[in-house]
């Protein structure tokens, strides 16, 4: 329970952000509600607890391709809910964000891989 909920608020964080820096370019045409704050930090945790398709036994593009699916259709679901109106600058929108985010948290792994590895080497 404590590992969904790590990533249930690890994904709130990044979908949170991610709603923010698209409400200051000016990409969601109306005032934000709270209904529409509500129910994007919903979808990004979910989209966050997604993220356990990484530790099964599928190989990582797949398990990569499997989550943008699942991101895909969460988010086309908050913008029905949110009458937001799917158009195709919102789905290049979805990919862009997913890869933006997907290479930002990538390399976050990839730093903490080699300060790991470092600490293990002055321990020999």
């Amino acid at each position: 329970m404590k590992r969904i909920l790590k990533r249930f608020l690890k994904g709130l964080a990044i979908g949170s952000t991610t709603y923010l820096v698209l409400l200051t370019i000016h990409f969601q045409p109306m005032l934000p509600t709270a209904f529409n704050t509500i129910s994007v930090m919903v979808i990004s945790g979910l989209i966050g607890v997604a993220t356990f398709i990484f530790q099964t036994d599928l190989n990582y593009f797949v398990a990569l391709i499997v989550h943008f699916i699942i991101t895909v259709l969460l988010v086309a679901v908050m913008i029905v809910v949110n009458h937001w109106g799917i158009t195709l600058q919102s789905l290049w929108l979805i990919v862009i964000a997913h890869v933006v985010i997907w290479i930002v948290l990538r390399l976050q792994q990839e730093r903490d891989v080699r300060e790991i590895n470092a600490k293990l080497n002055k321990r020999k």
